[in-house]
């Protein structure tokens, strides 16, 4: 990126070559590029007249001109793409105008410019992206932690109605049932003792095929063999045990 010189050092590198010294004595006194210094004197000489040329403030003003140009066109773009959004008549709440304007600004039209002219205060776009986060979901934030540290202390056996002492009790804050209910569920903590499923009833429910029509009468051994199995609980989980009976004898099958 070129270096840049102030006024006042470009007009004392001009005056010193204007009282007779070099351009080679004057760039290399001032630590500046020969090419440099050589361009300093021209616009001098242009802006004084000596010889033609464009002066400097026609310059300044042709690239103010151009700046203009390019903000104007810029302007014109996102008015005209605005107005592609707007083409359905509906009208936009002050809100609404928030999305309007963040979807000009991800097609490359400037979000300041875009506020500017829907009328929209940055300010007011800004906090609509991102919101501040607000005291409800600090407080809540703040009790789900709460809820997890006295959940691990009692080693996973709390429910939501000793939760909700205990916050009450350590913590001086009384907080809502629904609340920890909800952080509990969406954390994934239960208590002890677990609630139990209510097992179906199964009394007028065919739950296989019976292919003996109910008829166990048999005249022989090893004609008929009927089973069942039952669940015994235990420290290290449930056993089952399955007894395999013959029909005709009524005892068991080796």
């Amino acid at each position: 990126m070129p270096r840049s010189y102030g006024s006042q050092f470009r007009r004392m590198g001009i005056a010193q070559v204007r009282n007779g010294r070099r351009v080679v004595d004057v760039a290399a006194s001032v630590k500046v590029p020969e090419a440099t210094v050589s361009r300093w004197v021209r616009q001098d000489k242009i802006d004084r007249g000596e010889i033609p040329g464009t002066s400097s403030q026609k310059s300044t003003d042709l690239r103010a001109t151009t700046r203009r140009i390019t903000e104007l066109a810029a302007e014109i773009a996102t008015v005209t793409r605005a107005s592609e959004l707007f083409a359905q008549g509906r009208v936009v709440r002050p809100k609404g105008l928030c999305p309007i304007v963040e979807t000009l600004a991800s097609e490359g039209h400037g979000t300041k410019r875009v506020c500017r002219i829907l009328g929209v205060p940055f300010t007011t776009f800004y906090y609509w992206r991102k919101p501040p986060v607000s005291a409800r979901a600090i407080r809540r934030a703040w009790t789900a932690d709460v809820i997890l540290s006295i959940h691990a202390q009692s080693r996973q056996t709390y429910r939501m109605r000793r939760s909700k002492a205990e916050v009450a009790d350590a913590y001086g804050q009384v907080v809502n049932t629904k609340l920890i209910r909800l952080i509990m569920r969406e954390q994934g903590l239960a208590g002890l003792p677990v609630r139990r499923r209510r097992k179906p009833n199964l009394a007028h429910t065919l739950s296989v095929e019976d292919l003996v029509n109910r008829d166990f009468r048999r005249d022989g051994p090893n004609q008929l063999w009927m089973t069942d199995i039952t669940e015994h609980p235990t420290r290290d989980g449930k056993l089952s045990c399955c007894v395999v009976v013959d029909a005709w004898s009524r005892r068991e099958v080796d």
